[in-house]
């Protein structure tokens, strides 16, 4: 008997199987998809020594190991999995054992809690496929080229769904009457900064100057630019500090003068931060624990470029 489970975040499924017995001559095990009620075979990229092509459906070149996460799910997909051992040798194989189809799931983050993930791996298999002879390896300089321009296919692949649920929170205000507080260690990306510009003075940024590495010598302003983009546009307060980072990336939305979002979590603002480093943010939909941030960032702010006593009190 083969059981099986499967969990989605907002834009991957996980399926996970065992089985409870050993299954002679398996070589993997295929892996169906029923999406939105249309069922169909995952394919697999990696075949057995020997044989060649891009991809083939997994009855054909079936999953060698126990655990599979699909990315090619989108949000508000509903999903189930089922999983079919092959056996027999890698250019006979028949059906053998299958599990049942696994519960149905809807491709969501969680409320009041979601989590958002990017795609930031660039060492992978798709990313070459999408750059083509133009591999990181190659030619890096288009690989930077894309992450910085809007629009640009595999810049929006990279930064997934986290891209999608920010810019979302920031047009939801934009059109609104919301005010957003942010506080930033690294600012640079082209869709988040305009962004900022459009809300103007309701958006209230704490901006620090970046990554310090030159010890003993003034703090360098990794966000210059950015920062000059900002200036008499939006509420900035400098945080320029020389020792230690200012390693905030967090976001409050007030609305109506209560704090009613967080966004917050490993994510830097800058295009190598939503598409080429493996992030996440977390969304809470709580004004305790809003308030809490909003709090902290009238502290950054007090604060300016120090680390005074009261701060790590905060």
């Amino acid at each position: 008997m083969i059981s099986i489970k499967a969990f989605a975040n907002e834009d991957d499924g996980l399926v996970v199987w065992a089985a409870d017995t050993n299954i002679p001559d398996c070589l993997g095990f295929a892996i169906e998809r029923r999406l939105n009620g249309k069922s169909g075979r995952l394919r697999n990229y990696v075949g057995f020594p020997g044989q060649t092509g891009d991809s083939r459906p997994s009855t054909e070149w079936p999953f060698q190991r126990w655990k599979w996460t699909d990315h090619t799910v989108s949000p508000s997909d509903r999903i189930a999995y089922r999983v079919t051992a092959m056996i027999g040798t890698p250019d006979a194989l028949t059906a053998g054992p299958s599990s049942g189809w696994s519960d149905e799931m809807v491709a969501k983050p969680g409320s009041p809690i979601g989590a958002h993930f990017n795609r930031g791996i660039t060492a992978s298999q798709w990313v070459a496929r999408k750059l083509g002879e133009d591999t990181v390896a190659n030619h890096p300089a288009n690989l930077l080229t894309a992450i910085k321009t809007p629009g640009d296919p595999l810049r929006e692949a990279l930064a997934g769904e986290l891209r999608e649920a920010l810019l979302a929170i920031l047009d939801r205000a934009i059109a609104g009457t919301a005010e957003i507080y942010a506080a930033l260690f690294e600012l640079s990306d082209p869709e988040l900064l305009d962004r900022l510009v459009k809300l103007g003075p309701r958006a209230h940024v704490v901006l620090a100057n970046g990554a310090w590495k030159q010890k003993g010598k003034p703090p360098v302003d990794e966000n210059k630019d950015s920062r000059a983009k900002l200036l008499h546009v939006v509420d900035l307060h400098d945080r320029m500090v020389h020792s230690g980072l200012a390693h905030n990336k967090f976001m409050v939305v007030v609305e109506g003068g209560q704090p009613t979002l967080l966004w917050t979590g490993s994510t830097n603002w800058q295009p190598t931060g939503l598409c080429t480093q493996a992030n996440n943010a977390l969304v809470i939909e709580d004004a305790a624990v809003a308030g809490t941030y909003l709090a902290q960032w009238h502290a950054l702010v007090a604060a300016g470029s120090g680390y005074p006593h009261e701060l790590r009190l905060a």
